[in-house]
């Protein structure tokens, strides 16, 4: 837990990487061939990227798990909050969780 809020708290100060690898984290990618070729596909680098309903960037999250247990870390840019998740069990839907809490404690 511990690692995971310096983690957090270095997104917000932008210590981890430099400017230009956040924002290819962090920019959704877009389908380059097939039938929804051109359609944006809500993933980064490695992150779920979550708009708001004007474009902008909402959210940014990346999970993990495994059998019987589940994590998220979920970091609103504009406000530098973060919602970690430690679950001991399997959680579909664990992103939706940490949205409701930021949404309950006045975020967006």
């Amino acid at each position: 837990m511990n690692d995971l809020e310096k983690f957090g708290i270095g997104l917000y100060n932008r210590w981890v990487l430099g400017t230009k690898s956040y924002k290819d984290m962090w920019t959704p990618t877009v389908r380059t061939s097939g039938p929804n070729k051109g359609q944006p596909v809500v993933f980064g680098l490695g992150w779920k990227v979550v708009l708001g309903p004007k474009g902008g960037l909402k959210a940014v999250s990346k999970d993990g798990g495994g059998w019987g247990w589940a994590s998220e870390l979920t970091f609103f840019p504009r406000s530098g909050d973060s919602v970690i998740l430690l679950c001991t069990t399997d959680v579909d839907g664990i992103g939706k969780v940490a949205l409701n809490i930021d949404k309950a404690v006045g975020g967006e």
